[in-house]
């Protein structure tokens, strides 16, 4: 029997999670190029090799080598915490890197931007870095219907369409706060006919963005439906008039590159991973620059023409990213260890099909 790699599958047994949506890119990207691959969620691990999506489980206790994922060092940010708060986040974290450094034979990040910063920050890491990025799965498309079916669901959960859109849990370092203030800044007749969608788990904002709404008298126009069921996501991705991302930190930018995917346009930081992964089919802003913001948002909303020409680049940088693309950098960090010559034996001279082939060609 060919040897296979292990998947490390744990994340599934859980709630929903983004490890869960990184291993289903995994299993996509390792088919694209033929690895062979198993799931593993308990008891022995009869395969060479282990791979998981997080930093954060435990492993077997047996004789293999073991890939993991660290994505950023946002931990170690300043993001405007207390300081016993700061110091436990960032101990517990500095405690798990220590824990990764003695057992990982391989670490895996998503961008040249956050291999950097985790070799500064851990230089006894930096041998053992590699970059595996990730890509928007089939399902973000471009809608391929006269929008029915997704003004059905958009509708079903209470949601506007031609709205502007935020994807991602209410943390600070998200800065969801500079969005909410530049979009509160547009005219009031610009705000009813693009509401704000902040979209994601809000616990951690503790109530502060309704708060900040009944301030800035714009709570209207705004939603906040919480965390997002996965199989929801495309058809509000295509429903909405814009899609901004204004973190202070990414260690890829997986959402933004969703939206891109199904063709919407998007308005992101200038900062970290962003401008690696998004290239030039976005506009870009200053996280700290919330009039900077403003101005764009009007300037995008007013004119679909402006919008059209997003989303054309937008189609043809998401393509970018793709399945291939991520299997043949599971590959290349495969190369070296223990047991992986009859897994990778053939697998070099593989070429992807046809229509990735064309991505591919097109980024060069």
């Amino acid at each position: 029997m060919r040897p296979q790699l292990a998947l490390d599958c744990r994340a599934e047994r859980t709630k929903a999670s983004s490890y869960t949506r990184v291993l289903q890119l995994l299993r996509g990207a390792a088919q694209a190029v033929g690895l062979a691959h198993v799931d593993w969620f308990e008891g022995r691990c009869e395969a060479p090799i282990l791979w998981s999506p997080s930093s954060h489980f435990l492993v077997p206790r047996q004789q293999l080598s073991v890939i993991a994922s660290l994505h950023d060092i946002t931990p170690l940010l300043q993001d405007g915490r207390g300081g016993l708060r700061r110091w436990r986040n960032t101990s517990r974290f500095r405690r798990n890197v220590s824990r990764l450094n003695r057992w990982a034979a391989r670490i895996i990040t998503g961008s040249e931007y956050a291999r950097r910063g985790i070799a500064a920050e851990f230089p006894e890491l930096a041998g053992r870095l590699r970059v595996v990025p990730s890509y928007a799965a089939p399902c973000f498309h471009p809608s391929t219907d006269d929008s029915a079916q997704d003004l059905r669901a958009v509708q079903r959960s209470g949601l506007p369409r031609a709205g502007v859109l935020f994807l991602s849990a209410l943390r600070r370092h998200k800065n969801w706060e500079t969005l909410l203030r530049a979009w509160a800044s547009l005219p009031p007749q610009l705000r009813a006919a693009h509401p704000l969608i902040l979209a994601g788990d809000a616990a951690r904002a503790a109530g502060r963005p309704a708060a900040l709404a009944r301030q800035l008298a714009v709570a209207e126009h705004i939603y906040m439906p919480g965390r997002i069921p996965e199989s929801q996501l495309p058809a509000l991705l295509r429903s909405a008039a814009l899609f901004v991302c204004p973190s202070y930190s990414e260690g890829f930018g997986l959402p933004p590159l969703e939206a891109m995917a199904c063709g919407t346009p998007v308005i992101a930081s200038n900062w970290t991973s962003l401008p690696e992964v998004l290239g030039s089919a976005c506009s870009y802003f200053s996280p700290t620059d919330t009039v900077g913001l403003s101005q764009i948002l009007q300037e995008t909303l007013r004119s679909q023409a402006l919008r059209d020409e997003m989303k054309a680049l937008s189609l043809v940088q998401a393509k970018r990213w793709n399945a291939w693309r991520t299997g043949r950098a599971m590959l290349a960090a495969l190369k070296g260890l223990p047991g992986t010559e009859d897994l990778l034996s053939g697998l070099s001279s593989q070429a992807p099909s046809s229509a990735t082939a064309s991505a591919v060609r097109g980024r060069r």
